[in-house]
């Protein structure tokens, strides 16, 4: 199964993919599918087409253990788009994140997310 995608664009000898957006149907059956290279192309389309974080949220959350680094990988990117995004994220994202800092291969990524959270979202009153 390949999933269609908007393009791609060469940055610094980078590729730049532009995932489709994914609705919560067609993630359940990627999900079920188990294709991890389809399981993380798919969290990403689904976080930038704008309109499903009450759902997509919930499983990028679940998703930020899996075994497969990609899927995780991927999980984690998931939530600073819906940050970025959305300017709102569910109370125990931040923490869930800050949870997994211990994981070298991972690192990377949650300093990002934790830092598109920090920049987007508003701080708690103190």
């Amino acid at each position: 199964m390949t999933l269609p995608h908007r393009g791609a664009a060469k940055i610094n000898s980078m590729r730049y993919d532009h995932p489709a957006p994914v609705t919560h149907h067609e993630f359940d059956a990627i999900l079920r599918g188990g294709d991890t290279s389809h399981i993380a192309r798919a969290l990403i389309g689904a976080a930038l087409s704008g309109d499903g974080r009450q759902w997509i949220e919930p499983q990028a959350l679940a998703l930020l253990r899996h075994n497969d680094h990609t899927v995780a990988r991927a999980a984690i990117l998931t939530l600073g788009h819906l940050a970025r995004i959305h300017r709102t994220l569910d109370p125990g994202t931040l923490p869930a994140l800050e949870a997994m800092r211990g994981i070298p291969e991972l690192a990377g990524a949650i300093d990002d997310a934790i830092d598109d959270i920090g920049q987007f979202l508003p701080a708690d009153p103190a």
